[in-house]
């Protein structure tokens, strides 16, 4: 449907001659309203003035144009003069002046008091336009009509969608289903409406769109809509226009209500008209919530490629310049990370941190330096988890096998970075191998590689076990297990000793942690990795038990008991991490320990008891005299505090 308003200007009217011309267009209006004419155009006056008489016409296409509005427009004037017998009501084409409006301003117009006055039965006017006239009618804005070349050469639709749209066979006038729908995934919203442009450009151009009517849906409609059952009458009628559901500052149930209220069946959606959603980076939550809404209708992920750093610097400064500060470029190399490529997340954090902690800094608080460079300094400790995982004791075959994951998967995230439609790969593992042979710690080490590399967006590991995930009474499960999988939203969720939720009853609480779980990891596949960790014999029958869960497993990492070399290494890094220094007899002493004990149950965990076992016995041999303790004595072990000959 398409709304036009038309204006005829009239010689000043006398007002008895204006009450002549409202009863006129009162038996008019039932006529030209009601009656399918033309073009299927429907007419009825809305107000006369003094001055001017106002039309409203609905057109039940896409595709007329404002001549024939102005046709209509003289033909209804025409009938009025005639009916009225007034002199200044005439139809000369320079007289009448036309627009295109949209419904919202229609329905305003249908609703002024002049019209209450001129039309007995508007619920006639309603049906046509399939309305209530006490339901919510959203606010609405006109796309320019005329199809202009983009400003912007950048293009953020990604190729092979582009070649999709330019292929399209739609002819001109003909409102066809839409193929498919777009969800826009940028966090930035000036970045996020450029690439709203893009796509309704390239739509429009295509013949996909061919209303210029467009809805914008954001958290600020809910109170209105909620009020009238999230039923949006606009968009019954909006065949061929566009709505953009922006949920950039929504929180989730409002985000959720806000789709359904898109794809409800009260709106009795056909896909004529184009969605498009606007969700913030790295939300997955939302993402999935609004494909499990509209599982009828594919989508497109359309995201603002990384940055290479001429693009990153360029970013800067049009960030810095939004905040009042001048960058030189020697600034911006400074600012930004030695890293491949950016996202606009991490160049605006990036922005933010030279700001507060140096730009701010050294211009008013100069006093802060030295505490700043403190704090960050302890944060930038462990930035290169590649290099600490790499340095690790032993596991030579684990850190080989991990690293090609981390590759595997960093060239996954550069593809569907290329690719919208990318199909995504869980990134889900079980690592096998006895207590203390750095499972947890290779875990961890992971997260924050993922994050790094841009893999994962938060790169935190949330440990869990039976005893966190199984619920006392029915229900409690399944809630309990997706809010482990909210809180590990871009990150690592480590499931320590995961086959203890098997105890053979089907219809047990650990059954009902186990289904939830393998939902959850196919739901949130791409910003949760699920790390399962324990023996390796239980690990295998607990997959097997569950063939959902095997098949969404993509790697088996098998870790090793150290051995003893490895072990005195790991108590090398453990006296010098606490400042102590290991004399020369503790190695024999050492391994004689450990051969004595059951590594199975202990591995690398055995070296740190037996170093607290060994500052035990340094205290007592210390201080078994009343003389004080030389310095060097104070951070020194010796033999027999491992058990060795004193």
């Amino acid at each position: 449907m398409q709304f036009f308003k038309g204006e005829l200007k009239l010689g000043d009217l006398y007002y008895r001659d204006k009450e002549v011309v409202c009863q006129s267009a009162r038996k008019l209006n039932s006529e030209y309203w009601s009656r399918k004419l033309f073009w299927g155009l429907h007419v009825v006056v809305s107000r006369v003035t003094l001055g001017m008489v106002t039309f409203l016409v609905m057109s039940e296409t896409q595709d007329v144009d404002n001549e024939e509005i102005d046709s209509i427009c003289r033909e209804y004037a025409t009938d009025l003069a005639k009916q009225s017998d007034v002199s200044k009501v005439d139809c000369y084409k320079d007289k009448i002046l036309v627009s295109e409006i949209t419904l919202y301003t229609f329905f305003d117009l249908l609703k002024e008091e002049w019209l209450e006055k001129m039309y007995e039965d508007k619920d006639e006017i309603y049906d046509l336009l399939h309305i209530s006239g006490s339901k919510y009618v959203c606010k609405e804005e006109l796309i320019a009509s005329t199809i202009k070349e983009r400003k912007s050469t950048r293009s953020y639709i990604p190729k092979d969608e582009l070649v999709r749209i330019r292929n399209s066979r739609i002819q001109q006038g003909i409102v066809a289903y839409s193929p498919v729908h777009y969800i826009v995934v940028e966090s930035n919203d000036t970045i996020a409406e450029q690439i709203e442009d893009e796509i309704i450009y390239e739509l429009r151009k295509a013949g996909r769109i061919t209303s210029r009517r467009l809805i914008k849906l954001t958290d600020s409609e809910m109170i209105n809509l909620e009020r009238h059952r999230y039923k949006i009458q606009n968009l019954n009628n909006l065949d061929g226009g566009t709505v953009i559901v922006s949920m950039n500052h929504c929180d989730f149930e409002d985000a959720v209500k806000l789709t359904k209220a898109v794809y409800s069946e009260e709106n009795h959606y056909l896909s004529k008209y184009e969605v498009i959603f606007h969700v913030s980076e790295n939300d997955q939550k939302l993402l999935n919530a609004i494909e499990d809404t509209c599982k009828l209708w594919p989508f497109i992920h359309i995201r603002n490629k990384r940055l290479n750093k001429k693009t990153a610097i360029k970013q800067l400064e049009e960030i810095a310049t939004a905040n009042n500060v001048i960058v030189t470029q020697e600034d911006c190399l400074k600012v930004l990370k030695d890293q491949k490529n950016y996202s606009f997340d991490e160049v605006n954090e990036m922005f933010r941190k030279w700001f507060l902690t140096d730009y701010t800094i050294s211009k008013y608080h100069p006093q802060y330096r030295k505490k700043i460079e403190e704090y960050y300094g302890e944060k930038e400790k462990d930035t290169d988890a590649l290099k600490e995982l790499e340095n690790l004791v032993g596991l030579r075959d684990v850190k080989e096998l991990c690293v090609k994951i981390i590759k595997f998967y960093e060239l996954q995230a550069l593809r569907r970075n290329e690719l919208s439609d990318s199909e995504g790969i869980g990134m889900h593992m079980i690592f096998t191998g006895n207590p203390g042979t750095a499972k947890t710690t290779v875990a961890r080490l992971m997260a924050k590689i993922f994050k790094q590399k841009g893999i994962l967006s938060k790169g935190e590991l949330i440990e869990v076990g039976r005893q966190d995930l199984v619920g006392k009474y029915v229900g409690w499960t399944a809630k309990i297990v997706k809010e482990y999988f909210d809180r590990a939203k871009g990150s690592v969720l480590f499931i320590d000793e995961a086959y203890s939720l098997l105890d053979g009853d089907k219809n047990s609480f650990g059954t009902e942690a186990i289904n939830t779980i393998v939902q959850e990891m196919e739901n949130r596949r791409d910003d949760v990795v699920v790390i399962f960790a324990g023996y390796k014999k239980e690990m295998n029958e607990f997959v097997s038990a569950n063939s959902g869960l095997k098949s969404r497993i993509s790697f088996f990492v098998d870790f090793p008991d150290y051995s003893g070399a490895e072990l005195y290494e790991i108590l090398n890094i453990f006296a010098k991490k606490n400042h102590f220094e290991l004399n020369s007899d503790v190695h024999d002493a050492f391994m004689k320990t450990i051969e004595m004990q059951d590594t199975v149950n202990g591995n690398g965990r055995l070296v740190r008891n037996e170093f607290e076992k060994a500052r035990l016995r340094q205290a007592n041999r210390l201080l078994q005299t009343s003389k004080k303790p030389k310095r060097e004595d104070l951070f020194k072990l010796v033999g027999a505090d491992f058990g060795g000959a004193s």
